[in-house]
């Protein structure tokens, strides 16, 4: 999936080329939109929910499994808010974040 968003990223990256001609982005230009796009990847919790829609089909009990599994990693990073919440609750943050970059 991300391959394929990469590989929209450089046609949409030359179309911006073509009609900017003839000056080119950039090369620093070029690698901070990869690595911003990287981190919305990386960090967007609610591609599970847009991406995979069998992620719908589980039960809650499942459900809760599967983002415990995937994202203990960022729990463990925000204890001090996650720490006294109900896991359902926290299913439900973690999965509905976005990543932004300002």
């Amino acid at each position: 999936m991300i391959a394929s968003k990469f590989g929209q990223l450089e046609e949409w990256i030359a179309k911006v080329e073509n009609c900017n001609w003839p000056r080119n982005l950039e090369p620093s230009k070029l690698i901070a939109i990869r690595k911003n796009l990287e981190d919305s990847f990386d960090f967007d919790f609610n591609v599970i929910i847009e991406e995979f829609r069998f992620y719908q089909h589980l039960c809650p009990l499942l459900k809760s499994k599967l983002i415990t599994k995937i994202f203990t990693p960022f729990e463990q990073k925000f204890q001090l808010f996650f720490g006294q919440l109900e896991r359902m609750f926290i299913n439900e943050v973690i999965i509905s974040l976005f990543a932004r970059t300002y």
